[in-house]
């Protein structure tokens, strides 16, 4: 459905994620969202990252306010959201030229009302995650339906009349093509270079000197951007590095006192272990004692002439020693058992010391290398080689596709969906048979631009997006 200006008018509103326009809708329809109309369950809970576009009617972006909304938990947009939209864009600072001339641009490095910063965010201007070409991109393609009006012809006007001169003037320098501002290594190479010849033409050429002075403006944007985003990277690898010391803190704190508990047992196995040994030699002299009386029993009973009599009593005592018998065995496998078990404790000991040694040599040479400023690197398909950072290494040592899919500004799940496509460019189709496609296909190189039922999809297999 086509809609004209008295519809809507030439204003849009787009839902950034990884560097991507994933919803769209038109002023009318976003304010019905803060009126609290209609809600978006798939955005519950969630700080939503959206782009105010205003357009001209030429379909070409004139003014862009980056600011962030608030959903609740039913997927409400904040009731106290009261971001004045069209007065930012009105005093928005100079931006990049997107086709229709250098926008009005409001971002959290150029905020034109100080108070409101906080709600504003920073365009991304990297390399394979460039906001800005994500949103020309979706201005382009017009899913919301805008009638692009024809330009009005301008009246030709005979050109005024000169006096003549002798030097002839220079014609002026044809300009390039409007390009997004990037964050890239020639960017900068081109920034660096050296400008006193262009400084030279423009004192003649006005057009050339308005280019000079938005490539500057473009420049202040763009530098204030990656300062900022040094900054948040910066916090970021702080508070993780705060947050793992604080479970090495924890864990040293456990194992320290699980030593001390360990060492508490110990002492009551130690101090049982010389209970037992006193009774042990207790009972060597009461065995001592019965054999002196057994002794003594047996003289006694060769020298008694009631025979009857010594054969009772010599039953009587071996009876005794039998009893006295069992005691000492069943005393030795007490003993036997009691040592067993100190073995084995003593062991724990000496396994948990080694874990605790270990532990604390680890933290030292993961200090030693962290102070050696030692950088790792691994390579993967879409990413290249990927430099990890200190920090980094126990997040990337966890879920390396994770850490790869976000240097890439992809989902973990769509990064593996691409590396499918990648090693095998086929249409991945299933008929009703059940049988793929198998129709080779054009490989997409940069998992951002990979589509999800279409990229990996031929001609006729293929979901319109």
């Amino acid at each position: 459905m086509v809609r004209n200006k008295s519809d809507a008018g030439f204003e849009a509103i787009f839902f950034l994620s990884e560097h991507r326009v994933f919803r769209q809708m038109l002023k009318s329809e976003f304010e019905a969202l803060l009126d609290g109309y209609v809600g978006l369950s798939d955005m519950a809970d969630t700080e939503a990252h959206v782009v105010h576009v205003f357009l001209s009617p030429q379909l070409k972006i004139t003014a862009l306010v980056f600011f962030t909304i608030y959903f609740d938990e039913d997927g409400r947009a904040d009731p106290e959201w009261n971001l004045p939209v069209e007065k930012m864009a009105a005093k928005g600072g100079s931006g990049p030229d997107l086709g229709g001339g250098p926008i009005r641009l409001a971002c959290r490095s150029q905020c034109p009302i100080n108070w409101h910063q906080t709600e504003l965010w920073d365009p991304s201007m990297k390399a394979g995650a460039n906001d800005f070409q994500a949103i020309r991109k979706a201005v382009d393609e017009n899913r919301l339906g805008f009638e692009v009006v024809a330009p009005k012809p301008e009246k030709e006007t005979p050109p005024p009349a000169r006096a003549p001169s002798k030097k002839k003037s220079a014609p002026p320098p044809v300009l390039d093509e409007e390009e997004i501002p990037l964050l890239s290594a020639d960017a900068e190479e081109e920034d660096s270079a050296p400008l006193d010849d262009e400084v030279e033409v423009s004192r003649d050429n006005p057009e050339h000197r308005t280019k000079i002075a938005r490539t500057l403006k473009a420049q202040r944007l763009r530098i204030k951007t990656l300062e900022n985003y040094k900054n948040d990277e910066l916090a970021e690898q702080a508070r993780e590095f705060r947050i793992s010391a604080q479970q090495s803190k924890h864990q040293l704190q456990e194992l320290e006192q699980s030593l001390e508990r360990f060492k508490l047992h110990k002492e009551q196995l130690e101090k049982k272990l010389s209970d037992r040994n006193e009774q042990f030699l207790a009972l060597q002299d009461r065995m001592a004692d019965q054999s002196t009386l057994v002794a003594e029993l047996q003289k006694k009973l060769r020298g008694t002439e009631n025979i009857e009599q010594e054969r009772e009593e010599a039953t009587t005592l071996r009876a005794e020693l039998l009893i006295v018998k069992e005691q000492l065995d069943k005393r030795n496998e007490d003993l036997k058992a009691r040592d067993e078990v100190l073995d084995q404790l003593r062991s724990e000991l000496e396994d948990l010391k080694e874990s605790y040694d270990e532990l604390r040599n680890e933290g030292s040479l993961f200090e030693k290398l962290h102070e050696l400023d030692v950088v790792f690197m691994a390579y993967h398909p879409g990413a290249g080689h990927v430099t990890i950072p200190f920090v980094d290494i126990k997040r990337y040592a966890n879920n390396p596709t994770g850490y790869v899919a976000s240097k890439c500004y992809v989902k973990e799940e769509d990064y593996l969906h691409w590396l499918e496509h990648y090693e095998s460019p086929v249409c991945q189709h299933r008929t009703a048979s059940g049988d793929v496609c198998g129709t080779p296909l054009s490989v997409v190189h940069a998992p951002s631009e990979f589509k999800p039922e279409y990229s990996d999809r031929c001609v006729v297999h293929r979901k319109k997006f």
